[in-house]
C-alpha cells in the first residue's frame, strides 16, 4: 500500500508544506474499491481526492442571466449614505460648535448628578414611574413615544410576516400616560435607567426610526437624552445605531425641505461629538 507523504520539494516556494498531501500516482484504480468503505485514513483521503477530481472547479446556474436581470421588488438593504440637503437648510459651523459645547456640559451635569445619587446611596423618586421589562419592545415604545407611534409601527410591519400579524392581535399593557402620550425624558427617568437599558433603548429608537422612516420631535428629545447619559467608549453596535438614526434624520430633512433644528441637532451631536465625522454637515 502506498503511503501518504508531505511535499517538501517546494519548501523554498511555500511558507508551509501542503497538509495531508496525496500524490496523484497513489490514487490507484477507482473501480477496485469504490464500493467498499475505506479501511484506513489513507484510503479515505484517496477516495475524497478521486471524488473531488470529478467536480468542476466552478459551475454556473442555467438560469443565471434570468436571475441577475430580475429586479428586486423591495430594497434588499438599508442605504447607509447620508442624504445631501440644500445648503440654505444646513446649520452654520458656529451653531454646530455651540451645540457640541452645550451637549458636553449637559453630559457633565448628568454624570455629576448620577455620581451624587450613587454616592449618597439614594434613589430618585420612582413611585409614580413604572418601567416596562427590559425585553418588552411594546412596553418601551409606549412608555417613550405613546400608543400612536406603536400603532404606526404595527401597521408598518403588518404585511411583512404572518406571524407578526398574529402577535399584534394580543392585547398588551400600555406604559403610556393616561392621555396615551409617552413620558418625556426627564432627569428623574434617565437617572433610573441602567446602562444596559440606555444602550438597548438607543438601538430600539434607531430601529423604530428606520421602520417608520421618520423622526418626530418627541423621539429626537428621547434620543438626545439617551446620548447625554450613555457611557463612552461606545460599543460598535451602538455607533451603528447612532448612524442609522442620523441617516433617517438626513432623509427626512431632505424630503421635507424645511429647517428642522431638532434633526440638525441629532446629526450634529452624532457626527461631531461621537466621532462620526463623515455624517457632519459641512
Amino acid at each position: 500500500m502506498a503511503s501518504i507523504v508531505f511535499d517538501r520539494e517546494d519548501a523554498d516556494d511555500q511558507v508551509l508544506a501542503q497538509a495531508l498531501y496525496v500524490n496523484e500516482v497513489d490514487l490507484g484504480d477507482e473501480d477496485t474499491d469504490q464500493e467498499q468503505p475505506p479501511a484506513s485514513g489513507e484510503e479515505y483521503l484517496r477516495q475524497v481526492v478521486r471524488q473531488a477530481n470529478k467536480l468542476q472547479f466552478a459551475t454556473t446556474a442555467e438560469n443565471a442571466d434570468q436571475l441577475l436581470n430580475q429586479a428586486p421588488q423591495q430594497p434588499t438593504h438599508f442605504d447607509r449614505r447620508k442624504v445631501d440637503t440644500t445648503e440654505n437648510l444646513l446649520p452654520s459651523k458656529e451653531w454646530q460648535e455651540e451645540q457640541v459645547k452645550n451637549f458636553t456640559e449637559v453630559r457633565l451635569k448628568v454624570a455629576r448628578h448620577l455620581a451624587l445619587v450613587h454616592k449618597e446611596d439614594t434613589t430618585p423618586d420612582t413611585e409614580t414611574i413604572k418601567f416596562p421589562s427590559f425585553k418588552s419592545e411594546h412596553g418601551w415604545c409606549t412608555f417613550c413615544l405613546g400608543d400612536t407611534i406603536w400603532n404606526e409601527l404595527l401597521l408598518a410591519v403588518a404585511d411583512s410576516d404572518e406571524e407578526e400579524k398574529s402577535t399584534t392581535e394580543k392585547v398588551k399593557k400600555s406604559y403610556a400616560q393616561t392621555s396615551g402620550l409617552g413620558h418625556p425624558p426627564m432627569l428623574k427617568i434617565i437617572s433610573n435607567l441602567k446602562q444596559s437599558v440606555i444602550t438597548r433603548l438607543i438601538e430600539r429608537h434607531s430601529e423604530w426610526a428606520v421602520t417608520l422612516d421618520k423622526v418626530e420631535k418627541k423621539q429626537a428629545l428621547w434620543f438626545y437624552a439617551l446620548m447625554s447619559a450613555v457611557e463612552k467608549p461606545l460599543h460598535p453596535d451602538i455607533e451603528s445605531s447612532l448612524r442609522s438614526f442620523v441617516l433617517v434624520c438626513s432623509k427626512q430633512r431632505s424630503r421635507e425641505k424645511i429647517i428642522s433644528r431638532e434633526l440638525d441637532l441629532i446629526i450634529c451631536i452624532v457626527a461631531r461629538y461621537f466621532g462620526q465625522a463623515d455624517l457632519a454637515d459641512n
